[in-house]
């Protein structure tokens, strides 16, 4: 929920801003667990749990760290770095300019609404402190902290030092046993607690609380309209203030608002009221005397704000934004993703290409960071694109037909001799050469001419991927790689290592190198075509939560991303001496894509997600594990390790017997962690990165068993 206390006379100026013109696209939105952006032609797909304006400038957070940014009434929106892989699950605004998000690992705050510029940890236990429930702050550095057991502090200094004040009444920190849901500054200065059924306020900075209203069942949020006149929302209950929350009254609308969240209001009189895990939102123009109903468009709503008396914004999942120009009464809305499910995702001379059903086709020629729509006249589904050149393109559909574009798709046309109604998929020679292929038939046709056919290495041959790269063409088998110099028309089958089974994914970014996946976790490279293989699997590292390596992308011999069956990747920057653990999106990732200077990635809910850096981000982190080259006489071996710069955090060790351990550091960065070794076992360490300080790994370390 967001804590919205902007009062409807302050609200004045905020109309002509609005009406200025959109401003250009929004850039791609941070994750807050490292490099990795949101990419598609929408503000994010991650779910948004709160949003809060000031005039037309507003901002919204929502889980995996997500803070995007709008200056124009939510027309238009940009990310900012969070600093947090974790769920923000309010934003309220901190000073002119600034804003403060509340999560499970302390509240985040910014001076200035560019950038997060510091984490206020709640004194606690752990190393992310107490879990915040709400924030209330006056700006970035000075304001109180409500716990998630009902303690408040207070900090004058961006969280360096706190000062302890009073519980809220009846809360778990009080010795009660009813749950704090809010806590919000009044215009005035004083402050308001929700806990339980209850509103309490403070006029001496949280020194003492005084009740001042009980409702009959749990409250939410609390809104302010005027200076004066306050709403307190909560499942079936609306309260409403006419001296800043001094005294409450129980209003006739209350009945009607079953599962009611979160409360924002425009003025005096109209106020909107959103509901869990609902696509509903009321709105009153009586001062909540009577409520009407009103459903964006765009699906659930999490939250919904003023940007002006006029202009309402609300957000929910997958990235959902709704707009009002009428206070709430009627909506406009999009779903997250831009409205398409997106089902691939293609590379070509630093093009993105992303597509999916009904003709659709995107095009990026910026890594991701704007996209336009550049629809192929079919109304089938697209299985493949490319554009090989900024003003050639194709794309395949999955009833054969193959159309190409000369002038960057402003305009299609069907090329002859395609494959037939079993397409599965297609690529492009830098050249500007496409390839088209089935299971068992594969056509080329150069430069926007007719297919032809390109005859396979063998009769039985099932094709599974087909790429282009340094003029030579990779054909992939269940089994087996073929390499081609001629286009297709000659083949040369290339070793692969010895005992691999299966081939899993191939990525070949220079002429004699290539990454190879195998089997259900073989991951290897060869510098020369082929010859010999590196095998890196046990860098790469087992997955915590059990999943499997499914596929790599290389953007050079040196830089590879491994994707896993999980929404996760391991990237290496060292020719697969380490690999980070990165997490990209919370569903699994089904495809990868790379090229020199960015890597692209799609999800299983068609959301497209993009890095420059090879998703690294933060400050540098340095990793060390050290072991004993042998286990003692009972078998037994102590692995200890430190995390610099030093923190609290927890290092996945993976073993290469298949085990996995999960070890938490001390305040130092010291770990430790003792195991048993019954043969030769390989050990590496790994941590994800926080959103501040980078990822990292550490070298394999090999350990053999007791003489």
């Amino acid at each position: 929920m967001r804590r919205n206390v902007r009062v409807g006379w302050r609200w004045l100026a905020a109309g002509a801003a609005l009406a200025a013109p959109p401003a250009a696209a929004a850039a791609t939105v941070p994750s807050g667990h490292g490099g990795w952006r949101w990419s598609n032609p929408t503000p994010t797909g991650e779910s948004l749990r709160s949003v809060t304006f000031r005039g037309p400038t507003g901002f919204a957070v929502g889980v995996d760290g997500t803070v995007i940014r709008t200056d124009d009434g939510g027309v238009t929106w940009r990310g900012l770095a969070p600093g947090t892989a974790g769920e923000l699950t309010s934003v309220a605004p901190a000073g002119p300019k600034g804003f403060v998000a509340a999560s499970r690992c302390g509240a985040f705050a910014s001076a200035d609404g560019s950038r997060v510029t510091g984490r206020v940890v709640f004194p606690g236990a752990s190393a992310c402190g107490t879990p915040v429930r709400d924030a209330a702050f006056t700006d970035a550095a000075h304001g109180e902290l409500l716990g998630d057991r009902g303690a408040v502090v207070r900090t004058e200094d961006a969280g360096a030092t706190f000062a302890r004040r009073a519980s809220l009444p009846g809360s778990p920190a009080a010795g009660g046993g009813a749950a704090p849901a809010a806590l919000v500054r009044a215009p005035d200065g004083a402050l308001l607690g929700l806990v339980g059924g209850d509103i309490v306020r403070s006029t001496d900075g949280a020194r003492s609380w005084a009740l001042v209203a009980r409702a009959g069942a749990p409250l939410t949020d609390v809104a302010f309209g005027s200076p004066t006149q306050a709403y307190a929302v909560g499942s079936g209950q609306l309260l409403a203030s006419a001296d800043a929350g001094a005294t409450w009254s129980v209003l006739p609308a209350s009945g009607a608002l079953g599962g009611a969240r979160a409360i924002a209001c425009a003025d005096a009189r109209t106020c909107l009221v959103s509901f869990s895990a609902s696509p509903r939102v009321a709105r009153t123009a009586d001062g909540g005397a009577s409520v009407a109903d009103a459903v964006p468009t765009g699906g659930v709503v999490s939250d919904v704000a003023f940007a002006s008396p006029t202009r309402a914004v609300a957000v929910g999942p997958d990235g959902m934004v709704a707009t009002s120009d009428d206070a709430g009464a009627t909506w406009t809305g999009r779903r997250g993703g831009g409205g398409v499910a997106l089902t691939g995702i293609a590379v070509a001379r630093g093009a993105v290409v992303a597509y999916g059903p009904n003709g659709a086709v995107m095009r990026s020629v910026d890594g991701g960071g704007t996209w336009s729509a550049v629809w192929a006249p079919t109304t089938a589904d697209i299985v493949g694109a490319a554009f090989p050149r900024p003003a050639l393109g194709y794309a395949a559909d999955a009833n054969g037909g193959v159309f190409v574009t000369v002038n960057g798709g402003a305009s299609w046309r069907r090329v002859p001799g395609g494959i037939g109604s079993e397409v599965a998929g297609l690529t492009a020679s830098s050249s500007g050469t496409a390839f088209v292929w089935s299971d068992s038939a594969m056509r080329r046709a150069p430069r926007g001419g007719r297919f032809v056919r390109v005859p396979l290495p063998y009769t039985r041959a099932r094709v599974r991927s087909v790429q282009v790269s340094g003029g030579r063409v990779f054909l992939a088998t269940s089994g087996r790689v073929w390499t081609s110099d001629a286009g297709g028309r000659r083949w040369r089958r290339m070793p692969l290592p010895s005992g691999a089974s299966g081939v899993r994914g191939l990525s070949c970014p220079a002429r004699p190198v290539c990454w190879l996946v195998t089997g259900a976790r073989g991951v290897y490279v060869t510098r020369n075509g082929g010859a010999a293989w590196t095998p890196v699997t046990a860098a790469v590292g087992r997955p915590h939560d059990g999943s499997l390596v499914a596929g790599v992308t290389a953007q050079s011999a040196r830089v590879a991303v491994v994707s896993t069956t999980s929404g996760r990747v391991r990237t290496t920057r060292d020719a697969g001496r380490t690999f980070v653990p990165q997490r990209v999106s919370p569903a699994e990732l089904v495809a990868l894509a790379a090229a020199p200077r960015h890597v692209v990635a799609l999800d299983a809910r068609g959301f497209v997600f993009a890095t420059t850096r090879a998703g690294h981000a933060g400050r540098p982190t340095r990793l060390v594990l050290r072991a004993p080259s042998r286990a003692n006489a009972a078998g037994r071996v102590v692995l200890r390790g430190v995390i610099r710069p030093a923190r609290e955090a927890l290092v996945e060790i993976s073993a290469g017997n298949g085990m996995t351990y999960i070890t938490a550091t001390d305040s130092r960065g010291r770990f430790a962690r003792r195991v048993r070794v019954s043969a030769t076992t390989t050990f590496v360490a790994q941590w994800e990165g926080d959103g501040y300080q980078d990822g990292a790994a550490t070298r394999v370390v090999t350990v053999r068993a007791a003489r």
